[in-house]
């Protein structure tokens, strides 16, 4: 297996571990960009099958959605992936509960999605008691070192 980040490849297969720097150029060195420009794309076209996690991440769907309810098609065109990939993600977000579909008002065969508030009210909750217990356990651990500093000659 050869590894030059941010890639792997054995033989026909390339994983594309993370494609930032094509979406976002502004974060990285010019020279690390201009390699990624160039070298992802010939790599991919010599692979028999090309592996990505993601072009983009979910949570910016996540964040499209903050707006306002918006179709496929239309995320899809501002994140730049196909309309194929793209239903394949709002169907994870759709399963995982976090995105639901409407129907449009002005035309009833145009589905719309949008966050289910509710959802994101639940995650915050779990979010702050498994913060509460790490941050016990962090406090605990820092008292039982605290305690050994002490007893130390």
């Amino acid at each position: 297996m050869r590894r030059f980040a941010p890639l792997a490849w054995w033989g026909n297969v390339v994983v594309i571990h993370d494609a930032a720097a094509l979406r976002h150029p502004e974060w990285y060195a010019r020279s690390y960009v201009a390699w990624q420009r160039a070298g992802l794309p010939t790599i991919a076209r010599s692979a028999v099958r090309v592996i990505s996690p993601s072009s983009f991440s979910r949570d910016e769907v996540v964040e499209l959605l903050r707006e306002r309810p918006l179709r496929a098609g239309e995320v899809a065109e501002r994140l730049g992936v196909s309309r194929p990939a793209m239903s394949n993600h709002l169907r994870a977000l759709r399963s995982s509960g976090l995105v639901d579909v409407e129907l449009s008002e002005e035309d009833g065969r145009a589905r719309r999605y949008r966050l289910r508030g509710e959802r994101f009210r639940e995650l915050q909750g779990w979010l702050l008691e498994v913060e509460g217990h790490w941050v016990a356990q962090l406090e605990s651990f820092r008292d039982h070192a605290e305690r050994g500093r002490e007893g130390s000659p």
